[in-house]
This record gives C-alpha cells, sequence and structure tokens, in this order.
C-alpha cells in the first residue's frame, strides 16, 4: 500500500475530474462546488489486487478499480453485502464516527482518493450541497441493500443474477465504464455466489442459462447484455440507484 499527494486535473468535461462524476450527476452540485472538491488536498493510496483496505480517517472516494464489503465474522462465512465501485464513498464513518461493520477489499488493484477530517468538515459547512449529495449516496446504498434483500428471498436465482448484471450495468454506465451494454466484471463466480446468496455451482448454472438465452455474451472479464431482453427477465427499474428523489442528471442509454 502507497500514498501520495497529488493534484487533480479537470479534463473531463463539465463535470470535473472523473472520481467525482457521481457526485455531479446527483444534480445538487454547481461548478463552484466541484471546484471546490478539486482543490481539496487529495491523497491516494493504491492497494494491491486482493488486498484489505484499510480505513482512513476522513473522507475517501474510490478512484479506480472494483472493490467489495465484506462480512468477516464466523457466522458470515464471507458474506459480500456491496459492490463499490469508482466514483463510490469507500466508507461513510466521516458522518458518526463509528467504526465500519464490513471490511473493505480490493478485487482489483484499486486507488482511493481521500482528504483528513478537518478538511472534509470544512467544505461541508461551506458547500453544504456537498454533504446533501454525500447523505443521498448514503440513502441509495441503503436503497440497494434492501434491493438485495429482496432478491436473496424473493427472486429466482435466474432473475436474481440477471437483476445484478443489470445493476452493476448501470451503475458503470453513470461513471462512463460501460459502453453499449459492455463492461468488464470482475467477481468470480464464488464471489458473485456470496453476494447473491448462491453457491459458486448454482450462479455457474445460472450463467450458462443466461448465455443459452442469448441474454448474455462473456469472454473473460468482459460481459456483454442483451439490454432490453435483461431488463425484461430482471424487472429490472434503476430507480432506487438514483440519487437525490429523482434530482440526478440523466444517464444516457448506449443499449
Amino acid at each position: 500500500m502507497t500514498s501520495i499527494a497529488v493534484g487533480l486535473d479537470h479534463q473531463t468535461v463539465n463535470e470535473g475530474p472523473r472520481i467525482f462524476r457521481r457526485m455531479w450527476r446527483s444534480g445538487l452540485l454547481a461548478n463552484g462546488d466541484m471546484e471546490a472538491l478539486a482543490k481539496l488536498p487529495w491523497r491516494r493510496t493504491v492497494i494491491n489486487a486482493r488486498g484489505r483496505i484499510p480505513p482512513q480517517d476522513g473522507f475517501a472516494l474510490l478512484a479506480s478499480g472494483f472493490a467489495v464489503r465484506q462480512r468477516t465474522d464466523a457466522i458470515s462465512e464471507g458474506q459480500l453485502t456491496a459492490v463499490v465501485l469508482p466514483g463510490d464513498p469507500c466508507w461513510y464513518t466521516f458522518l458518526n464516527g463509528a467504526p465500519p461493520t464490513t471490511e473493505l477489499r480490493a478485487i482489483t488493484t484499486c486507488s482511493l482518493m481521500h482528504i483528513s477530517l478537518d478538511d472534509f468538515l470544512t467544505l461541508a459547512e461551506e458547500r453544504t450541497e456537498v454533504l446533501a449529495t454525500l447523505l443521498s449516496h448514503m440513502a441509495v446504498e441503503a436503497a440497494t441493500a434492501e434491493e438485495l434483500l429482496l432478491s436473496v428471498s424473493k427472486r429466482t436465482a435466474l432473475v436474481r443474477t440477471a437483476h445484478f448484471l443489470c445493476e452493476l450495468e448501470y451503475r458503470l454506465r453513470r461513471m462512463g465504464l460501460s459502453s453499449q451494454s459492455q463492461y468488464l466484471l470482475h467477481l468470480t463466480q464464488s464471489e458473485m455466489g456470496k453476494y447473491l446468496g448462491l453457491s459458486a455451482v448454482h450462479v455457474n448454472r445460472t450463467l450458462q442459462e443466461l448465455r443459452r438465452r442469448g441474454l448474455l455474451h462473456t469472454n473473460g472479464t468482459h460481459v456483454a447484455l442483451d439490454h432490453g431482453g435483461m431488463r425484461d427477465l430482471a424487472d429490472f427499474s434503476p430507480t432506487y440507484l438514483i440519487d437525490a428523489a429523482r434530482r440526478e442528471r440523466p444517464v444516457h442509454s448506449n443499449a
């Protein structure tokens, strides 16, 4: 693990550095808020693939890579509780100081951008919409956890898996990391099972059935969805993923 101080550039159209793209899409922030975020004394920490990401004092965003939240107590058997993508807050301890109940683990090599708690609180006092945006993100994460609970308790394995693949596609597309319903899926079948409440064998059979129906095409970590067909099967709507009570700036479909 390495940590260095960095400066952020502004080479990404109107939404500031790429890691703030999700915050920008909330619809709550103005250009001045984005400039204030970019001027903060961010530090970058790099974590190797499959490594534990130690909690940082202050506020941190995942800048690149693919990470998961995982319970590590005996009863949970390594259950995954969330997938963390670029642009997502790594922890919400900056809100209440409570230690996280899960570990954050890097699936691929990951980089974090983080600032001290004092710097974050100063910004939050001066730019209240920044705090409102992060509270909105937390509400979306809670809604995503509720959707996962619904999947595990009510959806069949086939529909559950299809819904998860649609959810990932939307979240990655929001960050410019999915194109034409194609993206990189770095989870193993065992890890997908630990998230969806399925055995690795069941995940394998489910993926095979999605391929047989022509809804899914895979080549290594590369995934391509039949956008309409997969959404119909999963009855997927991204409403629960939209920040700030539908004030979010649109994520254009590229299916």
